[in-house]
């Protein structure tokens, strides 16, 4: 085996860890999410703040792959699809 593809081996093998990794974390912090901040009665000081500044930053967390479903599954509303929802 060349040099050449064993490095693309090494890259490939490193892909597949770091996506096993990612899946991982975002479960966790889904998780999170919904069991401790999303579950309290009242929101953290300053959460409307930094949800304002970050959506200001990066409009596009609104709309991106599916942001729309998981903040469904985050809210308890498995299954929604807010394009189906918006009236024709």
């Amino acid at each position: 085996m060349c040099e050449r593809e064993a490095k693309d081996k090494r890259g490939r093998r490193r892909v597949r860890e770091l996506n096993q990794q990612s899946e991982s974390v975002t479960t966790v912090r889904r998780e999170f999410l919904r069991s401790t901040l999303l579950a309290r009665k009242t929101p953290p000081k300053m959460v409307a703040a930094c949800v304002a500044a970050t959506l200001a930053r990066d409009p596009g967390l609104m709309s991106e792959y599916k942001a729309a479903e998981s903040l469904g599954e985050l809210l308890g509303f498995m299954g929604y699809y807010p394009a189906m929802c918006q009236a024709e």
